[in-house]
């Protein structure tokens, strides 16, 4: 409904959403953060939660770049 491009994937058995590295999709403004990603485990989806909400709040200017990227670091995602 949105025009984010997906693709199908075999070995997950399903449609899987294309994001960027901050989970963002082929539509600007729009993140995906939900099993449409491939998550295979509730603790991968929590640290894709949590890096969707660190770039929203970039990207609306409600976190600097440098402490958005410090917190990405954290989470291991840099």
């Amino acid at each position: 409904m949105s025009d984010c491009k997906c693709i199908y994937s075999k070995n997950l058995s399903g449609w899987i959403s294309l994001h960027n590295e901050k989970m963002e999709s082929t539509v600007k403004g729009i993140y995906i953060v939900d099993d449409t990603t491939g998550v295979e485990e509730a603790n991968t989806a929590l640290e894709e939660g949590k890096l969707a909400g660190i770039a929203v709040a970039e990207s609306l200017k409600y976190l600097p770049s440098v402490k958005a990227h410090e917190l990405i670091k954290k989470l291991g995602k840099d």
